[in-house]
């Protein structure tokens, strides 16, 4: 016999809206490394240049994508030692196909990784589908703590705009 009582969803301040979804021509920024030095200037180019798909194989833990072969250094290989990854990692397997790890990711992983995607841009890379687009961009250590610190001022922002639901009177908030 319990009523919920739900409010009609509002856009206002009390919302918080996606952010747009990450298309070819708004590509998501990466630094390269760790282990850049495993593929060759070439593959590193292709890497930047090319459009990748995201795959089926999408979860919280990562995001498999499709498009070119990145391919490893011969006298490299496409192994590892098991060492740390953290959220933006890109791991590149023996196929040559990335890997994005995300929130859930491992935190040991033994494939090479070409790039590590900026914390700022995880968000965007995140809302992805199956069968939607990314490109990747290097970008500098300087312009990665300018994001940070311009995603820190949107977070304050958004949080200082919260406010309570309206009560619709049905609710008891004692």
């Amino acid at each position: 016999g319990d009523v919920l009582v739900a409010a009609i969803a509002r856009n206002g301040p009390e919302s918080m809206l996606p952010s747009p979804p990450v298309l070819a021509d708004d590509p998501v920024r990466v630094v390269f490394g760790p282990q850049a030095d495993y593929f060759s200037e070439e593959a590193k180019s292709r890497f930047l240049a090319s459009c990748f798909a995201v795959t089926a194989e999408a979860d919280r833990m990562g995001m498999r994508l499709d498009g070119v072969r990145l391919d490893h250094l011969a006298e490299k290989g496409g192994e590892i030692a098991s060492d740390a990854t953290v959220p933006g990692s890109i791991q590149v397997p023996g196929n040559g196909k990335p890997i994005v790890l995300l929130n859930d990711g491992q935190t040991a992983g033994g494939y090479p990784k070409i790039a590590t995607v900026i914390s700022a841009d995880l968000p965007r890379l995140a809302l992805l589908l199956p069968g939607a687009t990314v490109r990747f961009r290097e970008v500098t250590v300087a312009e990665v703590e300018a994001a940070a610190r311009s995603r820190e001022v949107a977070l304050r922002a958004l949080i200082a705009s919260m406010r309570p639901m309206l009560d619709s009177g049905n609710l008891d908030l004692s």
